[in-house]
């Protein structure tokens, strides 16, 4: 009996060993596909797989039967600037459920805990029309305070921190040059069905029904300008994990890419003077992460609940006019 139980464990140990050196493995694809994707966003996996010294038919279990099992997240963060949409962070207060409501450039809900209960919405606004917006959103509830922020901080993600809980010396930054885009509604469904995660050129245009040659082209040629990065979101294991945070930090945006560069930040937007963050901070790392804040400036942090998420808002896109519609 005791002989099938060292058995049973000395199995169990050889799995998770096996376990291990497999995680290890899809870190390095993980990161090469991150630089990759930063350089071209059109997927390739055979050309990411000679990089990575892998079969590309390993390449494809990596990429296709990882990021769900093990919560491992792959963003596509739009450049709002080129998209001539300017980002706003409001907390309401509201009687209303703001998850049932189709609010107009809402690209995410929360339930959101700050002393009170109410509601965080993550938008996007056309700029001409940032006049609009707070007096919209004052019709859905009390605005307790709101964040206007530029641009996502897109940057290489430091994995080994959970090894070392030190942060890189430096930490590139992927940046979309600033440009006038003359995009339309299809180049915006593009862009929408890549942050579904289908980065295929035959995939979108099977979803879409347009032409593969035509969707690459216009990946290539313009849609490319409206992506400011790819993202690798890796949070800690589902046991681990405990709860997921929105953070707001006041202080020299020369520090905010220390933050953004941390494997449980799920997204980060900048703007002159304030970072927001929203991150799923494993309880041993909790403490050393704020402390990494308050080196920064002051910081809130807000419990978030339930929510909702969208792509960019392209049913709210004139074709005709090429321009955001009002409110």
């Amino acid at each position: 009996m005791i002989s099938k139980r060292r058995d049973i464990v000395k199995n169990s140990e050889e799995e998770e060993l096996k376990e291990i050196e497999f995680d290890k493995r899809y870190l390095e694809f993980l990161k090469l596909l991150v630089r990759y994707l930063n350089k071209t966003p059109i997927l390739n996996l055979s050309t990411i797989a000679r990089e990575a010294n892998v079969s590309v038919a390993t390449a494809w279990r990596l990429f296709h039967l990882r990021f769900g099992r093990k919560g491992i997240e792959l963003r596509v963060e739009p450049c709002y600037p080129n998209l001539r949409l300017r980002p706003f962070v409001f907390i309401v207060k509201s009687t209303k459920n703001l998850l049932e409501e189709d609010i107009p450039y809402a690209l995410a809900t929360y339930r959101a805990y700050k002393g009170f209960r109410g509601y965080l919405v993550f938008s996007a606004v056309p700029e001409e029309y940032l006049s609009q917006v707070e007096d919209y959103m004052k019709k859905l509830g009390q605005v307790v305070e709101y964040y206007e922020l530029d641009r996502h901080l897109v940057t290489d993600i430091s994995f080994d921190f959970y090894l070392t809980k030190e942060l890189p010396s430096e930490v590139p930054i992927y940046q979309t040059p600033l440009k006038r885009v003359d995009f339309d509604d299809l180049d915006l469904r593009i862009l929408a069905t890549m942050q579904e995660l289908q980065l295929y050129p035959s995939k979108i245009a099977s979803k879409l029904g347009g032409n593969k040659k035509t969707i690459e082209y216009r990946i290539k040629r313009r849609v490319k300008f409206l992506i400011e990065g790819f993202r690798a979101y890796f949070p800690p294991r589902i046991d681990k994990e405990k709860f997921t945070y929105a953070y707001i930090v006041r202080g020299s945006n020369k520090e905010f890419p220390r933050i953004s560069c941390l494997p449980f930040i799920k997204t980060a937007i900048s703007g002159r003077s304030t970072l927001f963050a929203i991150a799923s901070v494993p309880h041993e790392y909790k403490r050393l992460f704020l402390d990494l804040l308050s080196d920064i400036g002051e910081w809130i942090e807000i419990y978030l609940g339930e929510f909702k998420e969208k792509p960019v808002p392209y049913e709210y896109f004139d074709s005709s006019a090429k321009t955001w519609k009002p409110f």
